[in-house]
This record gives C-alpha cells, sequence and structure tokens, in this order.
C-alpha cells in the first residue's frame, strides 16, 4: 500500500441535507403547517421504531415496503427525532414524530399524547415484538394494526423467530401482513453516499455497552498505525464518549481536531461515514451506517451473535472473536483485516461478499 500524504485539516465531508420532513417538536411555519397537516387529509399509517441509528437502517428496507404498500397513506415515523436526517434520505417518511425513546419500550407511552389526538389509520409495530410497543399500539385504536402476534394482547400477526436478520425479521413481517416484498439489500441511502471519497478512516471505539467494546488502547494502536501509512484517522462517538475518543486520540498520536465525539449530529455522522475510506467499529451505528452508504467496513464482533446483524454483501469484513470476547481480538490481527479491506476496496469498487474472518484466541 502506497503511502499518502494526510491533509492538515480534519475533512468531515459535504453537509448532511436538511430533512425535508416536517419534525413535531419543531413548531413549523404558518405555510409549513398548511402543507404538511392541515392540506393532507390523507389517512395515517404510524410506524412505531424508537429505537437508535442501526435499528432504524436495518428497517429501511421494511419502510419501504410499507410505503409500497401503502401509497395513498401519510407516512409518520415514530422514533428519536434526531434520526430525521437518515429518516429523510430513505425517502419513506412524510413526518416524524420524536418519542425519544431510547432503548426503554415503557416510555412508548408518551406516543399517544405526541400524536395530540390524530387518528391513526394503520399502526406498523417495528418497534419489538411487545407487550409495550404492542399496548401503546393498541392505544391509538387504529382500525388495523401490523405487529408480530401477541394472542393475549389481543394483536394478530405472524409468529417472532429467533435468529432472524434484523432485515429479514421486518421484511416478513411486512410482506406477510400486507403482501408487499422488499429487497434486504435496499438498505442504501443515497443522499449520504460519496462519489469522491477522501483518504480519510473513522474508528469509532465506543458501543452501547462496555462488552461490545475493543480496548482503547487498542484501538489508539490502531489508529496510530492507519496513520503511519497514510490515512487520516478521525476518532467518533457521542458527547457521553468524549473521554473514551479522547483516550484513543491521545494514545495515537492524533492531533486534537480527530476527537469528533459530541462534534457530529446525525446527518453529518452519515455524511462522513458516506465520504470516508474505511469504517472501524464494534457492532454500533457507524457500522449501520456504513453498510447504509456502501463504504468499506471492519467490523469487530463479540460477545453478542453477528447473525441478526451483519451485512450480507458489500465491502464489509466481520472479526469475530470465538470466544466472545472482544479482548480476545489482537491488534496485529485487527490491523491486518482493516488494510486488506482497503486494498481490496481500492482494487475491486464494485458489490462484493462480506467475508467472516474467524479470529483465533490471543
Amino acid at each position: 500500500m502506497s503511502a499518502m500524504a494526510a491533509p492538515t485539516t480534519v475533512p468531515t465531508g459535504p453537509r448532511a441535507p436538511r430533512p425535508g420532513i416536517h419534525l413535531v417538536d419543531t413548531p413549523p411555519s404558518r405555510h409549513e403547517r398548511a402543507v404538511s397537516r392541515a392540506d393532507d387529509d390523507r389517512p395515517i399509517l404510524l410506524t412505531v421504531r424508537a429505537l437508535g441509528i442501526g435499528d432504524l437502517v436495518a428497517t429501511v428496507p421494511a419502510l419501504r415496503a410499507l410505503r409500497q404498500a401503502y401509497p395513498d397513506h401519510r407516512h409518520v415515523l415514530a422514533t428519536d427525532a434526531r434520526l430525521g436526517p437518515l429518516a429523510a434520505a430513505s425517502g419513506t417518511v412524510d413526518e416524524i414524530v420524536d418519542v425519544r425513546a431510547g432503548r426503554d419500550p415503557r416510555r412508548l407511552a408518551v406516543l399517544a399524547r405526541t400524536m395530540a389526538g390524530r387518528q391513526a389509520d394503520v399502526v406498523a409495530n417495528l418497534h419489538s415484538r411487545g407487550p409495550e410497543s404492542h399496548r401503546a399500539a393498541k392505544a391509538l385504536r387504529p382500525r388495523r394494526i401490523l405487529a408480530f402476534g401477541r394472542y393475549e394482547l389481543g394483536v394478530a400477526g405472524p409468529p417472532w423467530l429467533p435468529y432472524e436478520h434484523e432485515v429479514d425479521r421486518w421484511l416478513r413481517l411486512v410482506g406477510t401482513t400486507t403482501g408487499s416484498l422488499g429487497s434486504h439489500d435496499d438498505c442504501l441511502l443515497p443522499r449520504f453516499v460519496s462519489s469522491q471519497r477522501a483518504p480519510i478512516v473513522i474508528v469509532h471505539p465506543g458501543a452501547s455497552t462496555t462488552s461490545r467494546c475493543w480496548p482503547a488502547h487498542r484501538f489508539g494502536w490502531l489508529a496510530s498505525s492507519l496513520q503511519a501509512v497514510g490515512y487520516h484517522v478521525v476518532v467518533t462517538g457521542s458527547a457521553a464518549e468524549r473521554d473514551l475518543a479522547e483516550s484513543v486520540v491521545q494514545q495515537a498520536g492524533l492531533p486534537p481536531a480527530a476527537n469528533l465525539a459530541g462534534r457530529t449530529s446525525v446527518g453529518d455522522l452519515a455524511a462522513l461515514v458516506g465520504n470516508s475510506r474505511l469504517v472501524v467499529s464494534g457492532d454500533s451505528g457507524p457500522a449501520h451506517l456504513a453498510w447504509a452508504t456502501h463504504t468499506p467496513s471492519v467490523r469487530l464482533h463479540g460477545p453478542t451473535d453477528s447473525r441478526p446483524w451483519a451485512p450480507r454483501t458489500g465491502p464489509h469484513t466481520l472479526v469475530i472473536a470465538p470466544s466472545r470476547h472482544l479482548v480476545d481480538l489482537t491488534r496485529d490481527e485487527v490491523l491486518e483485516a482493516c488494510l486488506d479491506r482497503l486494498d481490496q476496496s481500492a482494487a475491486e469498487p464494485g458489490d462484493g461478499t462480506a467475508p467472516a474472518v474467524q479470529s483465533q484466541p490471543a
């Protein structure tokens, strides 16, 4: 691999476009209100998916199938409004209601209040298999509920299958209940895909649980090694992960500006990922954004099962710890996977498969 001169400033890629949908937590202008609600007498299809970045990306094919099944409905998505740019880029959503439920489904009780008395004709529960999300859907009294069956709650639907791929799970639900078939590989968000990728490598050390995090000092060594061969490395994370990102930056000897944790919106992060050569992370939001923007990635998996979330196609390498403990993944094998993925992506710009690298115990 030939070395490239690293730029002196941190390129952040194109600014994410403003979402073309109305967010209900932002008071609309009189004209926006008239266009988005008062003059829209279509029946409402409300989809519930109040989770994180990866969860939304995984349901994009199902959202597109719902749009095909209900072309004459106003499509409203109940989720964290910060995910608005991703929902807008999917082209499947007319409006977002902000529930910011995070990982606590009990907070879906705010859904009825957030809908402000508006009647939903159909509610699609793409949030979970219930019971809390099913109860929230039933409380809206829609004409129809699309959901996995919970007969003790009076909700009919197909059975929940364990170990099913997350994309296939929601496509099966929509297909079984509406007859609208979608494609597993329809997760792409073209708005954030760049045709000219900068020599940027994104290192994302955080995850929703510490057990899904590779040690920070190894990420630091990896970032230093990638910088040494000519890539401009930036470290991403949430505001809560800024100290973790700073630790990686310092151990790698990167400039302070390389720490982007807490400095990017979801739209900015998607644009940055789409403009990059490689994303290195655990099973986290940036890994799913890499899938949605066809950006090469190396995903470190453990202790969770990779099968429900791993991409089946595209320029992605899975590095799987056989012990399911990420600490057993060595620095050298992760670096080798990164360099191999960068070389393959440079040599084969077209679609490829997602090889799984089975790690050996340290």
